[in-house]
């Protein structure tokens, strides 16, 4: 491939609005209503289409999962019909999946949101003339407008814990430049004013029992899956967990039809449980199934491409990027079972939930370090999600996803788009409800029982393989000390210290 061939993957799949043009040659160009002009690269769908009242712009796609046949504009048209009012948008995307940005343009307000877990991100931008700029990544508005790196950002950057993590991520609002900011999932963008609103969680969380749990997720995931199916050329990252297993008994009825992969990286071998596992699955349900060695020698050219499409993130991903680019064609949409982590306790992992929240309990859980940036970020956030909890839902679990995945998931989405479109079918409102509405106890390790059971429920002969996790906790038994008895009283005693004080 010659150099003018790399430079056209350059913000692969990105897209930039702004007053002009971003300049980029062969990128497509929107007018939007309010003057602005969206550029958004050849691979990346966008639809444009004017409703009664509304006009809708969507940037990435959109799935329908209790109707899998309906394509972009198709789903928009449904939602038109059925809007009473921007609220009423809220509630209609729900059940909905994908991966995209929707901007909605009429009488009463313009607003932008993203996908359930903000994977298609929305970074924003305001000049001191009042002129807005949005992107899906925060480089892209800082080279087109020559902005600085903040001195909060170099000063997270050159800490110790940024440096030794392989994969750091910028958490909440936060970005490696100057007054550029990001839109937090379950939050829409008032576009006049560049104001976060939080439209979700709006209602009690509902409580499901393991079978009823089972069904409706199960279901709704095989919904998913389909809609992706009947819609894109389709591959599951398939390892040895949880996730993934969940994801090809949700594609059971096609599963003889899509390519199965698992990635050799790091210290993975093809010894390792990781990868025996999913072999020894896909040899006797006789799919398609291969290994991406990611040892391949990288070109200079895809290098220097890579680096200036993910300015400002640092993570050790080029080679499995490299490994994808060159096994599977451009067009594949790449499945992933990430994101799940939000509804199997990520950050109280055993089941017992922290006493107290705090900034210092959202830091350590992430082990970014206690840089300004950071706490400033995870501070902010607390207070403004704290109401969440009103509703039922536990604030750690709201962190996973609102930050976390937000953070974490989207900037994985973001590089990788620099090979294929990537997909997880866990992005769906509606479907982390049910999950988190389903007792801890069936959610949490060691045995993740919610997930094993909606594996049982779609194709119950994948349940008989060995589950295999990095973050295995299998050999761990909980102790009194650990249980929900002792935390309840070490939360009374707490209490009683406040109230003397």
């Amino acid at each position: 491939m010659d150099d003018q061939e790399y430079e056209n993957l350059l913000f692969r799949r990105q897209y930039f609005i702004g007053p002009k043009e971003l300049g980029i040659s062969g990128w497509n160009l929107t007018h939007l209503p309010d003057g602005k002009i969206l550029s958004a690269h050849p691979e990346l769908e966008v639809t444009d289409w004017n409703g009664k009242h509304t006009r809708y712009v969507l940037i990435g796609y959109i799935f329908d999962p209790f109707h899998p046949e309906r394509t972009n504009q198709g789903i928009l048209e449904a939602i038109d019909r059925c809007k009473t009012d921007t609220g009423s948008i809220f509630e209609m995307l729900e059940d909905k999946s994908g991966h995209y940005v929707l901007f909605v343009y009429d009488d009463e307000m313009n607003i932008a949101l993203t996908d359930a877990c903000g994977i298609k991100q929305i970074s924003y931008y305001c000049d001191e003339n009042g002129k807005s700029y949005y992107s899906s990544q925060p480089a892209l508005i800082a080279q087109k407008l020559n902005l600085p790196v903040s001195d909060e950002a170099i000063h997270y950057m050159d800490s110790a814990k940024y440096k030794k993590k392989l994969e750091p991520w910028w958490p909440v609002e936060s970005s490696p430049y100057k007054r550029i900011r990001r839109l937090v999932p379950n939050h829409y963008l008032n576009l006049a004013t560049n104001e976060q609103v939080r439209f979700w969680p709006n209602k009690k969380l509902k409580r499901y029992s393991l079978k009823e749990g089972t069904i409706l997720a199960g279901e709704l995931l095989k919904g998913i899956c389909k809609a992706c199916f009947q819609r894109y050329p389709m591959a599951l990252t398939f390892t040895g967990g949880y996730d993934s297993r969940v994801l090809l008994a949700a594609c059971k009825e096609f599963a003889d039809q899509i390519e199965l992969f698992s990635m050799i990286y790091r210290n993975l071998t093809e010894q390792s449980e990781d990868l025996r596992i999913p072999q020894a699955i896909a040899a006797e349900k006789q799919l398609k199934y291969h290994q991406i060695k990611c040892d391949a020698e990288i070109p200079a050219g895809f290098q220097d491409v890579y680096e200036r499409s993910n300015q400002g993130y640092k993570t050790d991903w080029m080679s499995l990027v490299y490994g994808r680019y060159i096994h599977f064609p451009a067009n594949v949409l790449i499945v992933k079972g990430n994101i799940a982590e939000v509804a199997r306790c990520s950050f109280w992992q055993d089941g017992i939930y922290p006493v107290e929240v705090t900034v210092d309990t959202l830091v350590d859980a992430t082990a970014l370090g206690h840089e300004p940036l950071i706490l400033q970020s995870m501070g902010k956030w607390l207070d403004e999600a704290k109401p969440t909890e009103k509703f039922g839902y536990k604030i750690m679990d709201i962190f996973a996803w609102e930050v976390e995945a937000g953070g974490w998931q989207s900037m994985s989405h973001n590089v990788f788009a620099l090979s294929q479109e990537e997909f997880s079918p866990f992005g769906n409102r509606r479907l982390l409800d049910i999950m988190l509405g389903v007792h801890k106890r069936y959610r949490c390790w060691p045995d993740i029982t919610l997930e094993q059971e909606i594996i049982k429920y779609l194709w119950r002969d994948l349940s008989q393989y060995s589950y295999f996790s990095s973050w295995n906790l299998h050999n761990y038994k909980k102790k009194f000390y650990d249980g929900d008895l002792l935390n309840f009283l070490r939360k009374i005693k707490l209490i009683l210290k406040r109230s003397i004080k």
